[in-house]
């Protein structure tokens, strides 16, 4: 983790709360460090930018990580969703496969 960069991605978020890719950027530099934290930055994205797309798979990748399948299933649906209506064959794709490994192991 580089605490510069922690510093400068938490400015960021505070001078432009409405650009998504910060809040992002700073839980893939906080992961394996505080997952409280980042669990709260994915929620936080899921919810005030659901257009977002490149949260879903990694957000679900982390949710599954901590053990919370049920919420890595609801995450990579909602992002399928997101992905049909941006009419993102490819992540749509992605998420799909995901979801698939998981329902089906």
């Amino acid at each position: 983790m580089n605490i510069e960069r922690v510093k400068n991605l938490e400015q960021w978020i505070v001078e432009d709360p409405k650009e998504p890719f910060n809040k992002y950027a700073l839980a893939m530099e906080l992961s394996g460090k505080d997952p409280q934290r980042v669990g709260l930055l994915f929620q936080e994205l899921m919810t005030q930018h659901a257009d977002y797309l490149p949260t879903y798979y990694i957000a679900a990748g982390f949710f599954l990580d901590q053990g919370n399948q049920p919420k890595a299933i609801q995450i990579l649906e909602s992002g399928i969703i997101v992905a049909k209506k941006q009419h993102n064959l490819k992540t749509e794709k992605e998420l799909h496969s995901f979801l698939d490994e998981l329902l089906f192991e």
